[in-house]
């Protein structure tokens, strides 16, 4: 369902929404959550066409975000490692290397889809990109589910909460003309050690002209695997980005 459409619904149908406070949602929303290791697989349509590469995510603490990308045979295709002021990332098909700012435009044209670092890290944990403060409350319905919205100069954002399981359930981000920069799914949602843990998550970025589909097969919380170590072999070719 369209978040537009649950925008006018939950206007239509809000209750108590007084009693409801961005605050309160962003403390319990992926609260005591402090590491998820997960494996999967990972589909995308658009510039890129892939069907069901096998994955792994390892994100520590909000800061530390790591990811490996399968290959043929079992090899390891790539590896990409993230924190809050530096990344490597490795293609070791290709043979080609990228490191530096994590915050730079360019490196989401490195990605599978069009995404930045800071996006997918927030997309693999479940959780709004950004501040949730920005956020005012939209309206509720179905006794659970909450909107929250946000309007700048420019951009439209969107996110509905189920607050019943504390799991964000879909984020939207607009722009005004009604393109959509980037639209997010959750689903398949499993209880992982007491907590709610998103299986199923789908990506729609650029007006839908590429996805990014994930399916997670293998989930732990708060367990004790370590952040990858990235290092790029001295014969690869490699890009600094400032």
């Amino acid at each position: 369902m369209l978040l537009i459409v649950a925008v006018m619904l939950c206007r239509g149908l809000c209750v108590s929404q007084e009693l409801i406070r961005v605050p309160d949602l962003a403390a319990k929303l992926g609260s005591g959550v402090h590491s998820i290791y997960a494996t999967g697989v990972m589909s995308t349509t658009g510039e890129q066409l892939l069907r069901g590469i096998p994955v792994k995510f390892i994100i520590t603490d909000d800061t530390v975000f790591c990811m490996t990308v399968g290959g043929p045979f079992g090899i390891t295709a790539a590896q990409m490692y993230s924190q809050p002021d530096t990344f490597v990332l490795v293609n070791y098909l290709t043979r080609d290397a990228a490191c530096g700012n994590p915050l730079t435009a360019k490196l989401a044209n490195l990605m599978p889809v069009k995404l930045s670092i800071s996006d997918l890290t927030s997309v693999m944990q479940g959780k709004v990109p950004g501040d949730i403060h920005r956020f005012s409350v939209a309206g509720s319905r179905n006794g659970s589910d909450v909107l929250l919205e946000t309007d700048s100069d420019s951009v439209r954002e969107f996110v509905l909460i189920d607050t019943a399981a504390n799991v964000m359930k879909q984020y939207q981000r607009k722009l005004k003309n009604g393109f959509t920069e980037m639209n997010v799914s959750f689903g398949d949602i499993r209880v992982v050690d007491g907590f709610s843990i998103p299986h199923g998550i789908d990506v729609e970025v650029d007006n839908k002209s590429q996805t990014l589909s994930i399916r997670l097969d293998d989930v732990i919380v708060n367990g004790t695997e370590k952040p990858l170590t990235v290092v790029i072999p001295p014969s690869f070719s490699k890009t600094v980005y400032r």
